[in-house]
């Protein structure tokens, strides 16, 4: 891993539901990206503190000579997880960005909360 992406994460992707109508999700570990933590506060009739992530992932991450991207509804947290589903402290991409270098992208930027 580089210093410019030393983290891994684990992120979640919803992938159906099973015969009980229950949620199942495919799980990977990336290693080699970058995760900023902040705490964002909302002002409004109660004032609330959350947890908001950016997550920057080089293009090329995802092993196997593979490419991934994030997508917007995906669930992420940094560390390696071993749960099939995401776990309660995972937070929610909201949006994700390509970031281009001339004309190939070059790393994607996530936004979760």
């Amino acid at each position: 891993m580089s210093r410019a992406y030393p983290h891994t994460v684990t992120v979640w992707r919803r992938d159906g539901e099973d015969g009980e109508r229950r949620a199942v999700w495919a799980r990977r570990v990336l290693r080699g990206v970058r995760w900023i933590e902040a705490r964002a506060k909302s002002s409004g009739i109660e004032d609330s503190v959350r947890d908001e992530a950016r997550l920057l992932v080089p293009r090329g991450t995802g092993g196997c000579g593979t490419s991934w991207e994030p997508r917007k509804g995906d669930r992420a947290m940094l560390g390696a997880s071993s749960s099939p589903g995401p776990e309660p402290q995972a937070l929610a991409v909201e949006s994700v960005e390509p970031v281009r270098r001339g004309r190939a992208v070059d790393h994607y930027e996530a936004t979760a909360r």
